[in-house]
């Protein structure tokens, strides 16, 4: 899963005098827009257990999680999605009913029979060295290079050791002729650079070796080295493969090599490839069914980043699986990425160089997008500085190499395929074990320089390269690291994801969500874990901290709900810059109207002093702040059973000196989030109120003149009459519901029609909410609304707060959209607005121009309110006009509540009485009495007058002729004597 990367870093002591900063934003000078959902997000894994992530789905919630990675790093190479098929003769994998798979049973977790890479770090032993003449290694059929496996046999000091003899158990296939090589090269060192990389291998004595198989015991000169190689020129089959079941070294009668069972004590190797062939391991904790379960249960519904097996797995289980998820049972995952640090000798083939894993992506990417075009299939590489054709001076260092992702790209260029990158997935833990958190700290800034070949190579060969994403796929503080769940991997996490987003990042997962402290991979000692969030390892006493978020999910947290706005309004990182470097800074010019500014003091010893000074941005003076400190946050070592003690939220607070120049103190160790309000647009007001039409009569299709419906709903479904699909969002604090699957269809739309779209929530007080967007095509591409004047809908609201209607414009600047606020009533009430009385909020003094010819969506939005509200959305026939429409109105019932009938009261919804009828109970009611029954929309469904002495009116429900069945919904009853009302609403539940 992880790089173990050896980095000598020299600290030099500092002092900084005056403890003080001058920090510049210039919110005009945009650096990166970005999405908070995809910067922000997650790795989860199969092994957390879907109870263990199902019991704390509200904590992603909180933290308003988008993205969520799965089955989860190297496990993902040995991982079959699909647990109801069997093996063929070839030993691959084949789900029951490929290529078009409708069934499912959990998928499990597999072993390489053919492993010919130690992965000591996961346990997993290399068939090689394992004393077991009954395994072997195997490498991958068809591979038309040289295959190899190289022996690591250098002393604990990394010095060479004598060796002159090797003795080989060939299987078949079996090399007809090879060789025996030797290396001495520095490693392991210099960024993670690895010997199977080396070019410069020397020949033992033996020169080539012509051979037949079977076993052999070769002599050869003495020579002094780390690594020894078995370079496989040419095979007994015709399809390049070859079969080692054991290898030994020997210097003279002294075995050198370790051959063992234990992957810990076995002489470690290294093989070009892995043939295919597995075996069961064990079931995965979560199954593919129960990860989408738990990613739909979140509001709004998760992105699944799907990681494909590359070694053993093939290119159809991979169609497979798009299949099922995409055609069969409709989930639409866009997103696939294509093994797991394949280049790594701990993944399960590995490491596989640039030519090979460039060959099968080809493969992966034809099969995937055969039957889904409109999914990415994104390459996985390790990191952006890995080598590969390293040439070594006399000194045995590199001296020349080429890049790892370069070639990957070169090889796609020179096969006419660069078109098929839309995506490119790294991973980054820039320390190995390190001594302090100033050694991480020190790296927060490293996207500065590696980002840059990146992006040259993306330039270069990539077509249409603005359009090519980069996902950063694992990150964490370090391999090994002491300090992971300690309170500085806050400052870490939130400099380093802000770091890499402003030199062109896309997509941040952190690495992992949940964790339990333990020895870390080379480290026994260390009781830290990658978690984010408690996994339920605590017991006793402990017990109390189960499931406790850690200072990584609160730097998540932070950068979600207070850096930034909702992915809808749009966040760009704007320029800001720091006179200090301790403090890092960034400021994100929000699509809310507001600016953030992010001061990290890395500084464990001194406050800092800051002057703010903004440029093309005059805020309002008072300003919302956010800190988090060591007083929030401190971790207490105690072996397995570690725990954080205290753990609380960040604080939110105020100032009021907020300007364009201004001073504020950010103590050490201290992340403070300053949100500032423009002054010059402190709210979004329309030009025009638009005329409010109540209960016009409106049918389900077009009446006016040149209408186009957009959607009427009627036909129950979240896809509208052009093709979109009906999306809800919100501001990542505000609750609704989680999942918007259908419209509601109970006969209680506009003017009595069956379906409607219907959205209920929370809006928190200070923020702004929710709403949903009605797409005008599929893929919100653009289209042109010239030929209409204007939108119509239906709308219900609370009666209390007003709602936005505004229009998606595509690229209009700032995210800054052309809309209307309105006000709302509790019943259906229709809406006419001309596009020409559609004003813009004006945010960031951005500007735009209406078109009218590149609209993606048209967009609903409750209003913001200082208090906590319950809201509603309720819409219906939707559309556009021309040639103004003209409605036929009728007069509103007004019902006049007389208290004189005090005393009846309702036994509301159903109720099934003594004589076995089910339905609604007045009681107390006088005699000679009307009652009458109207609908939301004012029909009168329903009639009856009482002149007996009974003192109980029923209102049958469950009659077996329709027209008496009573339907889900909201109702107003009327009781009239002739003289005196009483009117209430009764809500029925089915």
């Amino acid at each position: 899963m992880k790089k173990i990367i050896f980095c000598f870093l020299f600290l030099f002591p500092y002092i900084i005098f005056g403890a003080s900063s001058n920090v510049v934003v210039n919110a005009s000078n945009n650096i990166n827009p970005f999405s908070p959902g995809a910067a922000f997000s997650i790795n989860s894994a199969e092994w957390d257990g879907y109870a263990l992530l199902k019991t704390n789905v509200w904590q992603f919630q909180h933290a308003g999680i988008r993205y969520i990675r799965f089955p989860g790093g190297s496990n993902s190479n040995e991982y079959h999605w699909n647990g109801n098929g069997s093996y063929n003769s070839e030993e691959a994998w084949v789900v029951n009913g490929s290529p078009n798979p409708t069934s499912f049973s959990p998928g499990f977790l597999n072993l390489s029979k053919y492993r010919g890479s130690t992965s000591a770090c996961y346990r997993k032993k290399a068939m090689l060295t394992d004393n077991d003449l009954s395994t072997s290694w195997k490498s991958f059929p068809g591979d038309t290079r040289k295959q190899y496996v190289i022996l690591e046999i250098q002393n604990s000091s990394y010095q060479p050791v004598p060796v002159n003899r090797i003795v080989i158990n060939w299987g078949v296939p079996y090399a007809t002729q090879y060789k025996i090589q030797y290396s001495n090269a520095n490693w392991p060192g210099n960024g993670g650079i690895w010997v199977y990389n080396d070019t410069a291998w020397t020949d033992t004595s033996l020169s080539v070796i012509s051979g037949s198989g079977g076993n052999v015991d070769l002599s050869f000169t003495t020579v002094s080295a780390k690594y020894i190689r078995i370079l496989c020129n040419t095979s007994s089959s015709s399809d390049n493969q070859f079969e080692i079941k054991e290898v030994k070294l020997y210097y003279g009668a002294t075995q050198i090599s370790v051959n063992s069972n234990d992957p810990m004590l076995q002489t470690k190797t290294y093989s070009s490839s892995v043939a295919l062939g597995d075996a069961f391991e064990r079931y995965g904790n979560m199954d593919f069914e129960q990860f989408m379960s738990v990613c739909r249960s979140l509001t709004p519904p998760a992105e699944p980043l799907i990681t494909i097996n590359f070694f053993t797995g093939t290119t159809q289980e991979a169609a497979d699986w798009v299949y099922y998820s995409n055609i069969h049972k409709g989930y639409n995952i866009k997103y696939w990425e294509i093994g797991n640090e394949n280049a790594g000798n701990w993944e399960a083939g590995g490491p596989v160089d640039s030519q090979f894993y460039a060959k099968r992506f080809i493969e992966f990417y034809d099969a995937m997008t055969a039957v889904d075009p409109t999914i990415f299939v994104i390459p996985q590489f390790n990191s952006i500085g890995d080598y590969e054709n390293v040439t070594m001076n006399a000194s045995n260092n590199p001296s020349a190499y080429d890049y790892y992702i370069e070639n990957f790209l070169k090889y796609l260029q020179a096969h006419g395929r660069q078109d098929i990158i839309k995506a490119i997935s790294i991973h980054r833990y820039p320390t190995y074990q390190p001594a302090s958190e100033a050694t991480v700290l020190a790296n927060v800034n490293i996207w500065d320089t590696e980002m840059t070949p990146l992006n040259n190579w993306i330039n270069t060969y990539c077509v249409n390269p603005q359009n090519v994403s980069t996902w950063l796929t694992e990150y964490n503080d370090g391999i090994d690291s002491a300090f992971t769940n300690r309170y500085y991997n806050s400052l870490f996490i939130s400099a380093y994801i802000l770091n890499y987003m402003k030199n062109g990042g896309d997509f941040g997962f952190l690495f992992a969500d949940f964790g339990t402290p333990g020895p870390g991979q080379f480290a026994p000692d260390i009781y830290s874990d990658f978690g984010a969030i408690e996994g339920g390892g605590l017991s006793g006493n402990y017990a109390i901290y189960r499931y406790q978020p850690r200072s990584s999910y609160w730097a998540l947290w932070m950068l979600k709900n207070r850096f930034s706005a909702a992915d809808e309004l749009g966040n760009t990182l704007v320029s800001a810059t720091s006179s200090n470097n301790s403090l890092k800074v960034y400021a994100n010019k929000r699509g809310d109207r507001k600016l953030s500014i992010i001061l990290i003091n890395t500084s464990q010893t001194d406050d800092i002093q800051t002057n703010i000074t903004l440029s093309n941005f005059n805020p309002l003076p008072d300003a919302q702040v956010m800190t988090y400190s060591p007083q929030h946050y401190s971790w207490i070592l105690n072996g397995q059973q570690s725990y954080a003690n205290p753990d609380l939220q960040p604080t939110d607070g105020t100032i009021n000196n907020a300007s364009t120049n201004f001073t504020v103190n950010v103590p050490a160790y201290n992340i403070k989030i300053i949100t500032m309000f423009d002054s010059t647009l402190p709210t979004f007001t329309p030009s025009v109120t638009p005329t409010l039409l109540p209960t016009a009569t409106f049918t389900s299709t077009p009446i006016f003149s040149g209408a186009n419906l957009l959607d009427d709903c009627d036909d129950g479904d979240k896809i509208d009459l052009w093709g979109g699909t009906w999306n809800i969002y919100g501001d990542g604090v505000s609750t609704y519901p989680s999942i918007f699957t259908a419209m509601k269809c109970d006969g209680q739309g506009a003017s009595g029609s069956n379906c409607y779209a219907e959205i209920t929530g929370t809006v928190m007080g200070n923020s702004w909410g929710f709403g949903v967007s009605i797409p005008l095509s599929s893929n919100w591409s653009p289209m042109d609304l010239r030929s209409y004047d204007g939108v119509f809908f239906w709308y219900k609201g609370d009666g209390i707060h007003d709602a936005r209607m505004f229009v998606n414009q595509n690229n209009i600047p700032c995210y800054d959209y052309f809309g209307v606020d309105f006000q709302t009533n509790t019943y259906w009430t229709f809406y006419q607005i001309p596009f020409s009385q559609l004003t813009q909020g004006g945010w960031g003094n951005c500007g735009g121009v209406w078109t009218g010819d590149n609209i993606q969506a048209v967009t609903f939005q409750v209003s913001y309110s200082p208090v906590t509200y319950n809201a509603y959305i309720g819409i219906d026939n939707v559309g556009f006009y021309k040639n103004t429409p003209v409605a036929t109105l009728t007069p509103t019932q007004v019902i006049t509540l007389i208290e004189n009938l005090d005393e009846v009261y309702v036994h509301p919804s159903l109720f099934t009485g003594k004589d076995g009828q089910t339905g609604i109970y007045f009681y107390n009611v006088p005699r000679y009495v009307k009652l009458q029954i109207f609908n939301i929309s004012g029909e009168l469904i329903y009639q009856t007058e009482k002149d007996d002495t009974n003192k109980t009116l029923f209102w049958k429900a469950d009659g077996k002729r329709g027209s008496e069945k009573l339907s889900a919904g909201i109702y107003i009853y009327v009781l009239w004597d002739g003289k005196n009302k009483k009117t209430g609403k009764i809500a029925i539940v089915r």
